[in-house]
């Protein structure tokens, strides 16, 4: 007869965490790019919450992503600047709704790089010249003096089609939550830093009590040698 091993049943491990793909990730958001400046669609995903990784709705391609990492930052300013670089979706505007667009109004609108391609960037409504028009073309003119990409500090035309309103809010809290996770750390590494090991003083003058303060810093390493030298070392 043939001896049957009886094999003992383990519990199978849990299947692997799915990678993070373009599918499960939320673009709702606006992200300043640190590559050219300007303002993309994109959605984020956390790491691990060592990571943040910000991926471009029309860019699919992983080497379009840019990647941040909690080592990245070192001071709180630097964690502003980034938080500042995210922001709910832009909209456009409407036909019938160009009155939105008013002078002094802070824009998201087109603008072009020297690849020829179309980037998104903020600008001031610097006048408006207002024309009568159909309801389905806008024909009035807007003026828009560029705060940042490549036509900085100059005004431009633009057409209705070319301006996004920007919206205020919160953004996603994945975001939030970096952003959180990194001034923890770096309170941290304060305290950590704050820290000072005072030496005791051992050779302390019968001449100064154990609850007197000592204002000098070298006082605690002072040496006496008058006995061997004839002066003394403070």
């Amino acid at each position: 007869m043939f001896e049957t091993k009886r094999h003992h049943h383990l519990k199978p491990p849990p299947p692997p965490t799915p990678p993070m793909t373009s599918h499960s990730v939320n673009y709702n958001l606006q992200f300043r790019s640190t590559k050219d400046d300007a303002w993309y669609k994109c959605g984020v995903s956390s790491d691990l919450k060592i990571h943040l990784r910000v991926k471009f709705k029309n860019l699919v391609q992983t080497s379009n992503d840019e990647v941040f990492s909690i080592s990245d930052f070192s001071t709180n300013d630097q964690i502003e600047i980034f938080r500042r670089r995210f922001r709910p979706e832009s909209e456009p505007v409407g036909v019938n709704e160009c009155r939105k667009v008013a002078e002094g109004a802070m824009v998201c609108a087109v603008g072009c790089l020297d690849d020829k391609q179309l980037r998104y960037f903020d600008a001031i409504v610097d006048a408006v010249c207002h024309k009568e028009h159909t309801p389905e073309k806008c024909l009035c003119t807007y003026f828009l003096f560029w705060q940042h990409g490549p036509e900085e500090g100059t005004i431009t035309e633009a057409n209705l089609e070319d301006i996004h309103l920007i919206k205020r809010g919160p953004v996603d809290p994945t975001v939030v939550n970096f952003t959180k996770l990194i001034k923890e750390k770096l309170k941290v590494k304060s305290a950590s830093s704050e820290f000072t090991l005072i030496p005791k003083n051992i050779n302390m003058s019968k001449d100064t009590s154990s609850n007197e303060t000592i204002t000098k810093p070298q006082a605690s390493f002072s040496v006496n040698v008058s006995s061997c030298c004839g002066f003394h070392i403070l």
